[in-house]
């Protein structure tokens, strides 16, 4: 049993620095580790946490003495649900089912509380506190206690140690209400594990961070909630850390040393998983061994059932310590400030205008609309699309045409008997034109500097809004130039994308071949980094995958070089860290419908580590050899072409001693050749030739092809007069 009376000292919080903490056993709940970051950053947390622990028994103490025990706790509640309208985006049902979920577990009307072994029945406590979602926001404004925010955040962070940033997203007064964030993912400081929630200890941490973090697969018992975490076991679990519980075989030691400073649960040598069986003995505590079903141990959800009485006095007297930052929640004043001085009624509040939707389309299709408005429902909507048609609509979920490309508003107004909301998306509709860019299979795009990739009809499409393809200097095949993605400040499972110009493979020939160079490094064996090249026939509605690659596996690996590097910024240094990849276009050449076919290349950072190496990608190229132009080559002859536009003339300059096997070539969008007269070309190592093209060509973009032996250059001119 535990001696309640345990003290906190200065050496024992040293010590617990140096602890397996429960992080490395399992990640289910990382509060303890997230304790330890902060202390890290402020060492004198270890005195306040020391103190803390001597003050609350002394508060207690003068609450009785005054009569104010014997009271119901009201804990006013704000949930902030951080998403990207994915299925992190919860339901209002999913978490008022979790607040209910959170007064029976506390309250001990939890159905399941019969399973609570028979030994433990003695000691199961009760707590009379009830958790209402807030009714009034900071502002006084009428609330249903639900926040919602569109950030990338939801997918974590890309380190453990600044996974709070996200509560700077969406955040209300800490001393006026209960912060619970509802995200996709948490950061996790182990590889290959996951994190389901933490929470922070009273007053050990900035006010602003007050509160718990929850994954939205693990909260509540309805919608998109994961097997093993679906009774909303998890927020429980948090908010008694937020109440000063402690896991329940402590987190200050290794197997039986630990203590949750609490005296009546028995000590345990670690956690327990899964769902055991009674009894479970460890340390020495039979016959009824560990107090597997609380709720502080990290069972599977349908397990736990029980808050012990001594974890109830502590908690109590969390809310009833001046020093933990709690005691202000349940004040009369504060619940009238809050709005939930009377037990949760429906409210109607004013709707808070959201709406989302695909945000490109081809000439000719269409694009749904959903309303996605928060803060009580909607009872009319009144939408205005300039280029689509219809141009208004009064449907929730309305479906428009557009038909000329550009780019294009739109607006929505909600409302219901509270009152209006109004939403512009200024520019958020890209109506694509339905002629493809490439009309040949003789393409080849090498990346040169300073390349202006809008220009070259590539697009960069960056949702998370943190990372980017972007052309790169320093790194290529056969020069120094690539693009790049700079996967070392990208988060878990943010996605980044590099889209080519469309290519119209109706009328080519069947031995198309695309390809590509790739140059990756690992830094960590089992990242799951994913590379995939994908097809579009419909603009995007949906993608065929022709082409998929991750970090870890063994069979499709992503990494070109077998080494982990765990020193810097991969940069491959030559050709042999770069990978000729080849895609199948089968299917393609010859469709009448495969007339204006996206092409896009999408990378996923691992979704629980996020922050790997960089990736580059080079010389793509789109080639047939019935068409007489040869694949590209790496070994590349170095050229440059200037002006680039001309009206007629461009100068060629290179160096190359093969003279007699040099071809010059200009091809148009359609592959049809123009014959090029290359007399004046003499023996010599370094070349000036200035290409006339005598007025043959009108105004347009055609690929210039130079071929010396085995050596290749490929660039595009442009003809304007």
């Amino acid at each position: 049993m535990r001696n309640m009376k345990y003290i906190i000292t200065m050496a024992f919080v040293l010590c617990i620095m140096n602890i397996k903490s429960q992080n490395i056993r399992n990640q289910k709940c990382a509060t303890e580790e997230h304790y330890q970051q902060l202390l890290l950053n402020n060492p004198g947390l270890a005195q306040k946490r020391a103190d803390y622990e001597q003050s609350i028994t002394q508060d207690v103490a003068n609450k009785i003495a005054s009569g104010q025990t014997n009271i119901t706790y009201v804990i006013p509640v704000v949930v902030h649900v951080v998403h990207q309208y994915g299925t992190e985006n919860i339901s209002d049902a999913q978490i008022e089912d979790q607040i209910r979920i959170l007064n029976e577990d506390f309250q001990r009307k939890n159905p399941d509380s019969i399973s609570t072994p028979s030994a433990f029945l003695p000691i199961a406590g009760r707590m009379s506190i009830e958790f209402r979602l807030a009714r009034l926001d900071p502002n006084g404004n009428c609330t249903n206690g639900i926040v919602r925010v569109v950030s990338p955040l939801t997918n974590g962070t890309s380190s453990f140690t600044n996974r709070d940033d996200v509560k700077a997203v969406s955040y209300w007064n800490a001393n006026k209400y209960l912060n619970i964030w509802v995200v996709k993912n948490i950061a996790s400081s182990q590889p290959g594990s996951t994190t389901l929630g933490y929470a922070q200890f009273p007053g050990l941490g900035s006010i602003n961070t007050e509160g718990l973090v929850l994954r939205s697969d693990a909260t509540g018992s309805i919608g998109s909630v994961s097997p093993s975490t679906d009774k909303g076991r998890t927020a429980t679990h948090e908010i008694g850390h937020c109440l000063g519980l402690r896991h329940i075989w402590g987190d200050d030691g290794s197997a039986c040393t630990g203590s949750d400073l609490v005296a009546d649960t028995p000590n345990q040598a670690n956690e327990n998983t899964g769902c055991p069986s009674f009894p479970q003995v460890s340390c020495s505590n039979g016959p009824n061994g560990d107090l597997y079903s609380n709720y502080m141990d990290y069972t599977q959800d349908v397990c736990m059932n029980i808050f012990s009485a001594g974890q109830v006095a502590r908690m109590t007297n969390a809310l009833n310590s001046a020093s933990g930052g709690r005691i202000n929640l349940w004040q009369p004043a504060n619940l009238i400030a809050t709005g939930t001085n009377v037990p949760n009624t429906p409210v109607v509040c004013k709707p808070k205008c959201d709406f989302v939707s695909r945000t490109e389309v081809c000439v000719g299709n269409t694009i749904g609309f959903s309303d996605k408005s928060w803060n009580t429902s909607p009872t009319s909507w009144s939408w205005t699309f300039p280029g689509g048609i219809p141009s208004t609509s009064t449907s929730q979920n309305p479906v428009i045409q557009y038909n000329t490309p550009g780019t294009y508003d739109v607006k929505l107004v909600v409302s219901n008997a509270a009152g209006t909301d109004s939403l512009i998306k200024v520019g958020s509709i890209l109506v694509k034109p339905n002629t493809a860019v490439i009309q040949s299979p003789n393409y080849f795009e090498t990346f040169p500097t300073n390349v202006n990739l809008a220009a070259n009809n590539y697009r960069v499409i960056d949702a998370n809004n943190d990372v980017a393809f972007f052309p790169y200097t320093g790194a290529g095949i056969g020069d120094n130039s690539s693009v790049y993605l700079d996967n070392t400040i990208n988060s878990p499972g943010f996605i980044d994308a590099l889209y080519m110009p469309n290519v119209n493979f109706a009328n080519a020939p069947s031995d198309v071949k695309l390809s590509f160079y790739v140059a990756y490094q690992r830094d960590i064996a089992s990242r799951t980094d994913n590379l995939r090249f994908q097809f579009s026939l419909n603009c995007g509605q949906t993608w065929v995958t022709r082409y998929n690659k991750s970090a870890n596996s063994t069979t499709a690996p992503l990494h070109t070089v077998a080494a982990i590097n765990t020193t810097g910024n991969f940069i491959p240094n030559g050709p042999t860290q770069w990978r000729k990849e080849s895609i199948s276009v089968s299917g393609y050449p010859g469709n009448a419908s495969a007339s204006n076919v996206e092409l896009r290349f999408l990378f996923t950072a691992d979704p629980n580590i996020g922050a790997g190496m960089p990736l580059y990608i080079d010389s793509i190229s789109l080639t047939s050899q019935s068409s007489g132009i040869a694949d590209f080559n790496m070994n590349r002859l170095n050229a440059n072409v200037y002006p680039n536009p001309s009206d007629a003339n461009f100068t060629i300059e290179f160096y190359d001693s093969d003279i007699d096997n040099l071809t010059l070539e200009v091809v148009d969008l359609l592959g049809r050749k123009t014959t090029i007269d290359k007399s004046d070309l003499k023996q010599n190592t370094f070349h000036s030739y200035v290409l006339n093209t005598n007025n043959k060509l009108t105004n347009g973009t055609y690929l210039l092809q130079l071929k010396s032996g085995n050596k290749y250059f490929n660039t595009k001119i442009s003809i304007l007069k």
